[in-house]
């Protein structure tokens, strides 16, 4: 074959890279908002009776616990999950620590406790969490005990457009995530949309002040309490709760022990 490209060929080479460069540059892109779904999970009960459940700390670098975006989810995982159905919810912050419900997709069941994925079509905003609902008392989801993670639940299950209240927190992490998909015209995620609070409690200050970092929150006042010879040089009270969606920069209170 001769090594020589004709001009016309060349023209209609290039002209064919550009349109794939531009369909490439134009092709709407997907954000993974949850559980990464790399720890060492295992199925447990999600709730008793039914609850609407949702990671609020997670520990893994990068991963995103509320939506850095607005957009669509398309997608959405369970892993370990069995038992029964389960539908994923759209959780926008009303406040004080509170979530409104503000959409959910249908009810669906996993056919194994392999990794399930689910269509949908559902709208989310910058800063909104995504949380689960269980359909029965018998229903199992992957779960992950771990210290630096924190899963809220609310029980009974939160209402469409109602609101959480007094939430029960465990620390670990649930096997589930979704796929927020952004139209091509979308601005670049806003990364610093909220200050997301970890958990602090038994933390040195150093670390503490790395994760607060990290959850794009600041240090506040740091006080020292003697007599707690045990926990010395470690947190053993903050000032904002586990898990609480805060303005960008918010300051936490911190008190060590001496």
């Amino acid at each position: 074959m001769s090594k020589k490209v004709r001009g016309s060929s060349l023209a209609l080479a290039l002209a064919v890279i550009g349109l794939l460069g531009s369909a490439s540059s134009s092709a709407a892109s997907i954000v993974v908002v949850g559980s990464p779904l790399t720890a060492s999970f295992v199925p447990e009960p999600m709730c008793t009776p039914l609850c609407t459940a949702a990671n609020t700390t997670l520990p893994e670098p990068g991963a995103d616990l509320t939506s850095p975006v607005s957009g669509t989810i398309v997608r959405w995982h369970v892993l370990d999950a069995s038992g029964g159905e389960f539908r994923l919810r759209t959780l926008r912050p009303a406040g004080g620590g509170g979530y409104t419900a503000v959409g959910s997709s249908a009810f669906e069941l996993p056919a194994s406790e392999a990794l399930q994925t689910f269509g949908v079509d559902l709208p989310i905003q910058v800063g909104d969490l995504v949380g689960l609902d269980n359909s029965g008392t018998e229903a199992k989801i992957g779960v992950f005990d771990d210290p630096d993670s924190r899963a809220t639940a609310w029980k009974p299950q939160v209402a469409e457009g109602g609101t959480t209240m007094s939430p029960f927190e465990a620390p670990a992490e649930i096997a589930f995530d979704a796929e927020v998909e952004t139209p091509p015209s979308a601005p670049a995620p806003i990364v610093n949309a909220h200050c997301v609070v970890p958990r602090l409690k038994g933390k040195k200050l150093k670390a503490a002040k790395r994760k607060l970092k990290a959850a794009r929150c600041k240090v506040g006042k740091v006080t020292i309490k003697k007599g707690v010879t045990a926990r010395s040089g470690k947190v053993i009270k903050q000032g904002a709760k586990p898990g609480r969606v805060l303005a960008v920069g918010t300051k936490v209170k911190l008190v060590l022990g001496h």
